[in-house]
């Protein structure tokens, strides 16, 4: 059988002084609640981040590669280069609406919105 120290640090080597120090112990551990309270952050507080500009999301398009397979909602990336300014306005409105989306919300399966190049991560 092993020892414990009791509360003043003595050792306590007999079976019911262990059991005795084990019962303080937990009753001690419990005896308050010692949760992590949560405190609701005011977002409004916050300055809110400028909208995506086109010309960022032109660039994004343009540092995209050709020929790789298309994502989830299977268009092709030379599609997306096709579109040209048509493309880039919609993609800026859909960037601009997912951004403004309360956490936890999707656009049906999309997730998230990389258009960026794996290099400059």
């Amino acid at each position: 059988m092993g020892s414990l120290k009791s509360g003043d640090g003595h050792i306590i080597a007999d079976e019911e002084g262990i059991k005795s120090r084990w019962k303080e112990y937990t009753e001690e551990l419990y005896s308050e609640d010692k949760r992590v309270k949560r405190k609701k952050i005011d977002v409004t507080e916050y300055e809110k981040e400028p909208e995506v500009m086109e010309a960022e999301v032109e660039w994004a398009i343009k540092q995209l590669k050709d020929n790789k397979a298309p994502g989830q909602d299977r268009i092709p990336i030379e599609m997306i280069k096709a579109g040209d300014g048509a493309m880039t306005k919609t993609i800026k409105k859909f960037v601009i609406t997912y951004g403004q989306l309360e956490n936890g919300q999707r656009i049906g399966k999309a997730q998230s919105l990389s258009l960026y190049s794996k290099t400059e991560m």
